[in-house]
């Protein structure tokens, strides 16, 4: 339920990126998912994306989710959402 505000602008910064790792534990299986919700300035949702196949990229492109994976196994990130800023439209 915590809010972090980005200080970035679209002339600052091009790409910002976040992303989410995790490893499998010895016993079970976990599925941890990364998903973004847009607001307009009125603080109502108007878009979003997360790892289903149908809500990757959100309706302007500028925001994109690189897919579901359930099995946290690898060195990198196991999601990533990005903003491309400059794309990025005013909601």
């Amino acid at each position: 339920g915590q809010t972090v505000p980005l200080h970035y602008t679209k002339a600052g910064k091009q790409r910002v990126v976040c992303g989410l790792s995790w490893d499998p534990p010895a016993k079970g299986q976990v599925d941890m998912d990364l998903a973004c919700v847009i607001y307009d300035a009125d603080g109502k949702p108007v878009d979003g994306v997360s790892g289903g196949s149908s809500e990757t990229t959100d309706n302007s492109g500028a925001i994109y989710h690189s897919g579901d994976d359930d099995s946290g196994r690898g060195d990198r990130d196991d999601e990533a959402i990005s903003v491309e800023m400059a794309s990025l439209p005013d909601y």
